[in-house]
């Protein structure tokens, strides 16, 4: 039986059917298969747009890094993307390694890079994925990038400057923070401050005649967490009035609601400070500054203030100056703690009572 070439002849039998397998420069230009099986050595599949050759290759995947035969470079596992016509490099692109870390890239040669297993996404500069061109990261733990980089626990970016010292800010934990690596890319960073924060709380507290400690203010937190260094300072400043009568007046700092004494530590109204049933009014301050770190660490504080009559307003007897200072008391910065403006009747004395107008809490220093 003979054929047209164009058609098969009528009960002509069926063709062989090839063997598994397909041979380069001979396969027909569909394949359809339920199983497609690579291996070897130089192994991968490679998809090309338009004929084989440098820089027409679109998608590949290969298991370690290879050249396929037209010069194209190509990284494991899966790639989809453009290769240079002229020297084969892989320009823009989206990636898959053999671990799941996914990278996004365009021609400039910035990288957008995501690591699941180490819970990280990095942001790398011109320079492609190379220690020194981390631009910026969010990570959950911080440590290294699988390069040499550094990379910072939360959002952080970064600048390499001419020095090769690095310099870094993240927010971690609600805090703006800054950091200085000395010594590139993979040194250790050094945390060189943290941005001013400043918050308000506007409840009133009452000290109704209590011979015990009573908050003026909300108990703030100073939280281990915190980047605390030797001179970060944290006011609480708290605006209040009440009633005198004829006991003495203790006010100052509470640390992790400890009593408040009297001077010189905190502040104190004297008994002979005003007449029974006078009005005052007046505000406090109180300041924690870190002396040294650690849980030995040391404090500073101090309070300053004033309170002030009616009468001494209009000119007349009553005015008191409010300090006092506690110089190198134990602060122990690896643990939470919370401090307050306290106040304190010495004695019990019907009528007498002091008010707290709210407060505002302020983290300074580096």
């Amino acid at each position: 039986m003979t054929s047209d070439g164009l058609r098969a002849p009528v009960n002509a039998p069926p063709g062989i059917i090839s063997p598994p397998g397909v041979q380069p420069g001979v396969s027909n230009a569909i394949v359809v298969a339920d199983k497609v099986i690579v291996f070897g050595p130089g192994s991968g599949i490679f998809v090309y747009q338009g004929a084989p050759a440098r820089g027409t290759l679109i998608a590949a995947i290969v298991p370690v890094t290879t050249t396929d035969p037209y010069g194209n470079i190509v990284p494991p596992v899966i790639t989809v993307g453009q290769w240079d016509p002229v020297t084969g490099n892989l320009m823009a692109h989206v990636g898959i390694g053999a671990t799941g870390a996914m990278s996004m890239a365009n021609n400039t040669g910035t990288i957008i890079f995501f690591e699941p297993d180490k819970g990280l996404q990095a942001i790398y500069a011109a320079a492609g994925r190379v220690a020194g061109a981390l631009f910026a990261s969010m990570d959950n733990g911080g440590g290294n990038d699988g390069i040499t980089n550094t990379v910072l626990q939360g959002i952080a970016q970064y600048v390499q400057l001419v020095s090769g010292a690095t310099l870094a800010v993240a927010l971690n934990n609600g805090q703006v923070q800054y950091y200085r690596g000395a010594t590139g890319p993979a040194g250790a960073f050094t945390a060189a401050g943290t941005a001013d924060q400043s918050q308000t709380d506007t409840q009133f507290l009452t000290n109704p005649n209590n011979g015990g400690t009573t908050n003026l203010s909300k108990a703030w937190g100073i939280f281990a967490d915190e980047v605390q260094q030797v001179g970060t300072t944290y006011e609480i400043t708290v605006p209040f009035n009440g009633t005198f009568e004829a006991s003495a007046l203790n006010l100052g700092l509470s640390l992790n609601g400890a009593a408040v004494g009297g001077a010189p530590q905190n502040a104190q109204v004297a008994a002979g400070f005003a007449a029974a049933g006078t009005a005052f009014t007046g505000w406090i301050t109180v300041q924690l500054r870190i002396q040294s770190t650690g849980a030995a660490g040391t404090a500073n504080w101090f309070v300053t203030g004033g309170i002030t009559t009616a009468a001494a307003q209009a000119g007349g007897p009553g005015n008191v100056v409010l300090t006092g200072r506690v110089i190198t008391s134990a602060f122990n910065t690896t643990v939470d703690n919370l401090i307050s403006v306290g106040s304190q009747w010495v004695a019990a004395v019907a009528g007498q009572t002091i008010t707290g107008y709210g407060s505002k809490f302020t983290r300074t220093g580096p």
